[in-house]
């Protein structure tokens, strides 16, 4: 009877002991299971970065370099219609990156020759900035794209405002992202220049159609999508000279007195033959003032400036008074939408 009793003993220890060796291989198989779904280590280049500072991008413009993303602690700073910067400076953190140590990079992969306006950055990042091979085009009256698309949908748009002169595309960027392909593209009649002002005004004649405004307009084209206007001037230049007396501005003179006058720009309209031709633009102070923005064109660069794999399309609009001038950057996702507005004052 008592060796019964320790032939139990026995086997009661041996299947204890057996129970706690498999409960110790099953937690090893799930710790390995464990380790085996958790997600991958941060990529190299990110465990590079000073994470105890914000991580920052400028764009260089012509006012200057211009903050459009400010991520700290893991979160975008810098979003939404903020208005004047000056007025949003002291929402920033008091440590952000002192300018002389950010690197620099240029938009390189420009494949066509025609250097773009809007082209650098500098940031702390250390992504790639530029991951899309861009194509930019410029046109002129000889060399229009054969893209009917973007022409009806500017000949549509213009005439909705009663325009009835020539549609004149300039200019195009486009690029592919994520399989999607991407069209920046603007019209616009204006021509910078200056002719003689001491012409005879006798030699100076008007346009055949009947409101020969001016404009500036930018689309983008999305595939799949509607086009979005993102930007737009429009300003009816008048050929009645009582009204251009009023307004100030004229394809004609409407007083004796030359000096008063100032011509800067030129606009493409049709002639007596229903042909595109350059007609001077004549104002005073006041015409002055209502179209001198007409000699800048909105300028744009494709970048991914926040390091998140997707690329944004940043606008710089230079104006004549500094503290007009802007800038917004549109993000790229189920729709094209505004994600940041920075007026630079």
């Amino acid at each position: 009877m008592k060796k019964q009793r320790y032939y139990l003993v026995f086997i009661v220890a041996a299947v204890l002991i057996l129970s706690a060796y498999c409960a110790f291989q099953v937690k090893s198989s799930m710790n390995i299971l464990n380790r085996a779904d958790m997600p991958p280590s941060p990529v190299k280049e990110t465990e590079a970065l000073d994470l105890s500072i914000p991580l920052v991008t400028y764009v260089n413009t012509a006012s200057g370099d211009v903050l459009i993303s400010c991520i700290d602690n893991g979160i975008q700073l810098l979003a939404g219609d903020i208005g004047p910067i000056s007025l949003f400076t002291d929402n920033l953190p008091s440590n952000l990156p002192n300018m002389s140590t950010l690197s620099k990079y240029e938009a390189s992969n420009v494949s066509d020759k025609v250097p773009l306006e809007l082209s650098s950055i500098r940031s702390n990042g250390e992504w790639d900035f530029f991951p899309c091979d861009i194509v930019y085009t410029e046109y002129d009256l000889t060399s229009q794209p054969e893209n009917m698309g973007w022409f009806e949908f500017f000949k549509n748009r213009l005439a909705a405002e009663g325009y009835d002169g020539p549609i004149i595309i300039t200019g195009s960027l486009s690029f592919s992202t994520n399989g999607t392909d991407v069209s920046i593209v603007t019209a616009s009649n204006v021509i910078v220049n200056n002719v003689d002002i001491d012409m005879d005004i006798q030699s100076v004649s008007e346009p055949s159609n009947l409101t020969p405004a001016i404009y500036t307009i930018s689309v983008v084209f999305i595939d799949n999508q509607n086009p979005t206007e993102v930007f737009s001037k429009y300003i009816e230049i008048p050929k009645n000279q009582e009204d251009a007396a009023w307004l100030g501005t004229s394809y004609n003179y409407w007083s004796a007195d030359h000096s008063q006058y100032t011509q800067f720009i030129s606009a493409l309209q049709y002639d007596e033959n229903s042909l595109p031709k350059m007609y001077p633009i004549f104002c005073d102070h006041g015409g002055e003032l209502r179209i001198r923005d007409f000699v800048f064109a909105p300028q744009y660069l494709v970048c991914d400036i926040d390091g998140d794999h997707e690329v944004e399309i940043i606008q710089y609009n230079q104006a004549s008074s500094s503290s007009m001038s802007s800038c917004t950057v549109y993000q790229l996702s189920d729709i094209l939408s505004t994600r940041l507005v920075l007026i630079l004052n």
